[in-house]
């Protein structure tokens, strides 16, 4: 006869020092790609530009200067060259005045006009040999030659870019300017690109 006796339940194996941990299955995959979040866009564009949103320029394009400084530079010239000109324009102005007014002051008033005329030659010769190519030296060298026409020019200068240039409109002609550029350039690019037909 079959023995009744209970058989040993097996031992389960020993507890080691790991805690069991038990994992979710994955969730199923989402078919297609999400559109990024408006954060998450605007994190991308502020990575791709910097910290400021502002493009990246090297420091190797102006010698390490910034646009900006090159700008005010180029500026600088420009400003000094147009300048030089309203001293010339103000010179010849004066002129023909202090030789009709020589005429009943006696002989003052022809040295002063011939004075005023021999400034606004000297002048003209003096900016067609030396072109402004920077403002600062030009200026240092006229002071060496005729102070009283570069200190005229220093204040017409500084007068003119402080209360008559018009800087706003330099940046709107600027950004017209690299619209139209930018337009004409492509409109060539394709002119090129597509077959002209006989």
């Amino acid at each position: 006869p079959p023995s009744t006796a209970r058989r040993p339940r097996p031992r389960a194996p020993p507890m080691t020092t790991f805690t069991a941990v038990t994992v979710a299955s994955p969730a199923p995959a989402r078919v297609g790609i999400s559109r990024p979040s408006r954060r998450s866009r605007r994190f991308a564009r502020r990575r791709s530009l910097g910290d400021d949103e502002k493009m990246f320029v090297p420091a190797g394009a102006f010698g390490g200067v910034s646009p900006e400084r090159r700008a005010s530079e180029l500026m600088n010239a420009m400003l000094t060259y147009v300048s030089a000109w309203i001293v010339i324009s103000q010179l010849e102005n004066v002129a023909p005045r202090r030789s009709v007014a020589g005429e009943d002051a006696g002989e003052d008033g022809e040295g002063e006009a011939r004075r005023v005329t021999t400034s606004h030659e000297f002048l003209l010769d003096y900016l067609e040999a030396n072109p402004v190519r920077d403002g600062e030296q030009w200026l240092i060298a006229l002071t060496r030659v005729n102070p009283t026409l570069a200190e005229r020019i220093m204040a017409v200068r500084r007068a003119y870019a402080e209360e008559d240039f018009e800087w706003h409109n330099v940046a709107k002609l600027t950004s017209e300017s690299i619209a139209a550029g930018n337009e004409r350039a492509m409109r060539e690019w394709l002119k090129s690109a597509v077959p002209q037909s006989a």
